[in-house]
């Protein structure tokens, strides 16, 4: 029995003696283990972090890509044809050919570039198309709503007053102008507010990854959602509850209403009525006078004298 414990004890300070000796063989540097843990806690994110298929981003490129090339090119035959003929300078022409120029730029400026963000979840353009490209798309949103709102009030006004209402093309460009201007000012704190910002997120291994974002920097998250709210309420409810009520109105005038031209029972019924009386007076004194004429004759060939 003694001779057991005796043994047991030696098996174990000669394994304690190996562990002793495995641990001072090993020697890592502090610092590169210092260095390691740095170089793990920051690592840029890598192209294809997320994982999109490339021909889904092909697919994509091509759906729209092609929305932008329609929206340009048709867009701009539309202001090609109101601008070289002068039949077509009209009041409602010169609000079709603005609302034409609002989806050029949303075309140009913003559809080839915002479907990338949204499908990547990340900013790779240039830090300078961060304020642009929502600033323009802001702008023609805001431009093509306020058009749309103009043309309904001009068409109210020809509708209800076609008199004193007389259409006037210096008054539609006034009118465009506002249009643009006050666009213009609701779209500028986009501009003012999205900057690119790196973002630092840890992924499923622990590490830190840092992407782009193009983000608001620049106003206060109080101030950026009442301007939300603003765009909301301008671009939305005011709008509708406009154009809503003109057309309520225009629909009520002409409901019962009938264009020059078109038959009518009534109307015709009289016209006939009033044609069949004047034929019947026209020949009832045109016999009597042809028989007067034809007794004057016989008178007259027979040497007889009027009584």
């Amino acid at each position: 029995m003694m001779d057991e414990l005796h043994n047991k004890a030696v098996c174990n300070e000669s394994l304690e003696g190996n562990i002793l000796n495995l641990k001072s063989n090993i020697s890592i540097p502090i610092d590169s283990c210092n260095n390691y843990t740095n170089h793990t806690e920051l690592y840029i994110e890598p192209t294809l972090l997320y994982d999109v298929p490339v021909s889904i981003i092909l697919l994509l490129s091509m759906f729209y890509g092609t929305i932008s090339v329609m929206a340009v090119v048709g867009n701009a035959l539309v202001i090609w044809i109101v601008t070289s003929s002068r039949r077509m300078h009209n009041v409602t022409n010169l609000y079709i050919a603005n609302l034409a120029l609002a989806d050029i730029v949303i075309g140009l400026f913003s559809i080839p570039f915002q479907f990338q963000a949204a499908l990547l979840q990340r900013w790779n353009l240039p830090a300078l198309m961060c304020p642009f490209c929502p600033f323009v798309q802001v702008l023609s949103v805001n431009v093509s709503i306020f058009t749309l709102t103009a043309i309904a009030i001009d068409r109210h006004r020809a509708i209800l007053s076609p008199l004193s209402a007389i259409p006037s093309k210096f008054r539609a460009k006034m009118s465009i102008a506002a249009i643009w201007a006050i666009a213009f000012v609701l779209a500028t704190p986009m501009a003012i507010a999205l900057r690119v910002q790196f973002i630092e997120y840890g992924d499923r291994d622990g590490r830190k990854l840092v992407k782009p974002f193009c983000y608001n920097v620049r106003l206060p998250e109080r101030t950026m959602l009442f301007y939300r709210l603003t765009l909301l309420f301008v671009q939305y409810l005011v709008p509708v509850v406009i154009i809503t009520v003109v057309y309520m109105r225009m629909a009520l005038r002409l409901w019962g209403s009938h264009a020059p031209g078109n038959a009518q029972d009534s109307r015709d019924a009289n016209l006939m009525r009033n044609k069949k009386k004047h034929e019947g007076v026209d020949s009832k004194y045109g016999g009597v006078g042809n028989a007067y004429y034809t007794e004057s004759n016989e008178k007259i060939m027979n040497g007889v004298g009027f009584e």
